[in-house]
């Protein structure tokens, strides 16, 4: 399987088999308000990638982190008049309750920067020692000078780095603009902090990355992956931290980097008013609807949400759902013809194909859409539609991770089809055709009831 880095701007061979180990590192969200639909599009973008090699027989251990100690945090609840601690467990239990709304399966490990402070002062007191950091009144920095490769992730020029650097972390004591905290000095009125050989404070916010990744997916990683605005400051911060402490390259195989989100034909921001977030996101859209919707666009291009390209989506999903299920209605018997199994074998290594290559999600949904315009329900028989739905399960459910059901029920449209066939069958006087069609539909809960105004069904 090949992966674009970032770093190396070319695609990379993970260089495993199956039954190996494929660990990486996935930043996570910062718990101090609702996650959003750009969380989404990250979160699901490396549950697709998971999902896939886990089916060819691999042994994914994805990493990834809650940042419960951050300004932001501790700004938000100073207004709510809550602990930080207890801000962070609301929007954590609400960013789980929304994978699973979305069907997103479960990492190796979640972890919280508070659960490793020790290890986090451990890790600085080695970058001290072996003098990439240097100690000042308001904290630790990380000695930018002191890493020869700095940079060269985002490839940013050194006077453009100095000036964002300068703005975002201020200090009068940095030794050089660029240089970035490692350990914040307690400030007055603070809840969060810790005791530290540098004195009372807490973590800066790239160390934790580095820390969580390196004890719990090892080093080096085989990728790290994140939202393409991470690459600057975050990730070239944390790849430079992270190669000073280990004393050696690459921190990372593959950095990998998901597109941005727009909403409408804006990237999507609390100020311009266009955030969706988990609360409306479950109340509002289908789950499948959100993850065939972000999962179509190739993960590096930027993604469009809005009503309209949702509505379209929603059409898709609706015709891929009625189509897996009419497969259950194929009663014709028969031996799979040559044709059908060649087409199917077909879609199924051209699918896997276009995963392999840089996890192309569009090119590998546009095979199953082209196998279904080439097989139709009506033509197939009991063979050769259990063998289209071997492969759609596999493609759809298993690593796309649709449910392809709303709501766990059938499709009325569907059942309505049915019932008006079951109808033409008695017409003719086909009455097992028409028995048959019946113990279907109550094989899924559908109870048909044939009265003097015609036939109606319910469900048990």
């Amino acid at each position: 399987m090949k992966l674009y880095d970032t770093l190396s701007r070319k695609l990379i061979d993970l260089e495993k088999k199956p039954g190996e180990k494929i660990a990486g590192y996935v930043c996570g969200i910062t718990p101090y308000d609702e996650p959003h639909l750009g969380h989404v599009r990250t979160a699901l973008v490396f549950d697709l990638f998971r999902r896939y090699v886990k089916a060819q027989g691999y042994k994914p251990v994805f990493v990834s982190n809650f940042t419960d100690v951050d300004d932001k945090i501790i700004e938000r609840s100073a207004e709510l008049s809550i602990h930080p601690f207890a801000l962070a467990e609301i929007y954590e239990r609400l960013y789980y309750k929304l994978m699973d709304f979305l069907n997103v399966e479960p990492l190796y490990a979640y972890i919280r920067v508070s659960q490793v402070i020790p290890d986090i002062i451990e890790a600085i007191k080695q970058l001290i020692d072996k003098k990439h950091a240097y100690v000042t009144p308001d904290g630790v920095y990380f000695s930018v000078s002191s890493f020869p490769y700095y940079g060269e992730l985002s490839a940013r020029k050194v006077e453009d780095i100095s000036l964002l650097e300068s703005r975002v972390e201020p200090s009068p004591f940095k030794k050089d603009p660029r240089d970035f905290a490692l350990w914040k000095s307690r400030k007055t009125n603070e809840t969060v902090w810790w005791h530290s050989p540098w004195g009372d404070g807490r973590p800066g916010w790239h160390i934790e990355c580095t820390v969580i990744s390196v004890k719990f997916a090892g080093f080096p990683l085989d990728f790290h992956g994140g939202g393409s605005d991470l690459i600057f400051p975050h990730h070239e911060n944390e790849k430079a931290q992270s190669e000073a402490l280990m004393g050696q390259k690459p921190f990372a195989r593959v950095w990998m980097h998901t597109g941005m989100l727009r909403i409408g034909k804006e990237e999507m921001h609390k100020s311009l008013g266009n955030f969706i977030g988990a609360t409306e996101i479950m109340a509002k859209y289908d789950p499948d609807v959100v993850r065939y919707l972000l999962l179509s666009t190739y993960y590096r291009d930027p993604v469009t949400f809005s009503e309209e390209v949702y509505n379209q989506a929603a059409n898709t999903v609706n015709n891929l759902r009625s189509y897996f299920e009419r497969l259950d209605w194929v009663s014709r018997d028969g031996e799979a013809r040559t044709r059908v199994v060649s087409l199917v074998t077909s879609a199924k290594e051209t699918f896997h194909s276009a995963l392999e290559d840089d996890l192309n999600s569009s090119a590998a949904l546009a095979e199953v859409h082209k196998l279904i315009t080439q097989l139709r329900v009506e033509d197939l028989n009991i063979s050769e539609a259990s063998i289209v739905k071997q492969f759609l399960t596999h493609a759809l459910r298993t690593v796309f991770g649709l449910r392809l059901t709303k709501d766990g029920k059938v499709d009325e449209s569907l059942i309505q089809d049915m019932v008006e066939l079951r109808n033409d069958f008695r017409k003719q006087k086909k009455f097992s055709e028409a028995d048959a069609i019946r113990n279907m539909l109550l094989r899924h809960s559908i109870v048909l009831e044939d009265t003097k105004d015609g036939t109606r069904w319910i469900r048990e």
